[in-house]
């Protein structure tokens, strides 16, 4: 493995974060770190316009992301991709808590939106709430549970 990046000339072994985010109110994380690292299609990555320096795994839990995001699953997060884009699923800092969400932007502010939508309703940001928003990246790949 040169580098220590790869282990062989298609696969690259992208880091699993200890984070957790949350597919429903939010979880907190302290002390984030690499938990060990997962083998990852560098074909794919490219396909899918992921760097791999900027990719990284993130766990989730709960349902309000059903079925796109099954609980107890992983992410690939792109974190070079922290501009909201209309639509798109991402893995965010709201105050202490990290969780993974549909955004839809709008006059009114940013909404938050479940593909769960029976369960969860969409929750619309605005003002200090808005404030309290950081994007971390945006979510391009799920997976089961690792």
């Amino acid at each position: 493995m040169a580098g220590g990046d790869h282990a062989d000339s298609d696969t690259v072994l992208i880091p699993l974060m200890s984070a957790v985010g949350s597919a429903g109110t939010g979880i907190q994380n302290h002390d984030v770190e690499v938990l060990r690292r997962l083998p990852f299609s560098r074909q794919l990555l490219q396909r899918l316009g992921v760097r791999v320096q900027s990719a990284q795994f993130i766990q989730h839990s709960g349902d309000s992301m059903f079925p796109t995001l099954q609980d107890g699953g992983v992410s690939l997060v792109d974190t070079s991709r922290t501009r909201a884009s209309d639509g798109k699923i991402y893995a965010l800092m709201i105050g202490d808590d990290l969780v993974i969400k549909r955004l839809q932007l709008g006059v009114k502010g940013l909404t938050l939106i479940s593909d769960n939508a029976d369960k969860y309703p969409p929750e619309t940001l605005s003002g200090y709430d808005l404030d309290q928003v950081k994007i971390m990246g945006q979510v391009f790949w799920s997976g089961g549970v690792v």
